[in-house]
């Protein structure tokens, strides 16, 4: 198949089933995605793999309070993530300075019409946790 046609055909999922996910698949797929072009040939990245249910849980709190506080932003008329922003409102060693409240933010129920709700985490056998080290 041709790349461009790949490209144009490959759908965005946002349905995912609770299968199991087997640990060789997991690793096929890690070890095909690891050759996947980055910018300097870096690799700043690092992959971890959750299956812990109690792991998965608090990633799903995680994931609900960082919603409430996109949707403050995008409420507000700003963009959450701004990298030109990130330092003058996070400086080191200084208190971080927002300009949305947070704590009202996370007080503050979702409207649950669209995106990935927490439950999608809790359902998912495998949930994988992609950091990276902007220092490299």
């Amino acid at each position: 198949m041709e790349l461009r046609q790949v490209m144009r055909t490959t759908p965005a999922t946002r349905q995912f089933t609770d299968d199991p996910l087997p640990g060789h698949v997991l690793y096929g797929i890690l070890d095909a995605a690891r050759f996947a072009p980055n910018g300097g040939n870096r690799q700043p990245w690092h992959v971890i793999v959750v299956r812990d249910p109690q792991r998965k849980r608090r990633l799903a709190e995680l994931w609900d309070l960082a919603q409430r506080e996109d949707h403050a932003f995008y409420n507000a008329g700003l963009v959450p993530f701004v990298a030109s922003e990130a330092y003058w409102r996070n400086p080191p060693g200084g208190p971080s300075t927002q300009p949305v409240d947070l704590e009202q933010a996370r007080a503050t129920p979702l409207d649950r019409a669209g995106g990935t709700r927490p439950e999608t985490i809790l359902a998912a056998p495998v949930v994988l946790v992609v950091t990276v080290d902007l220092s490299r």
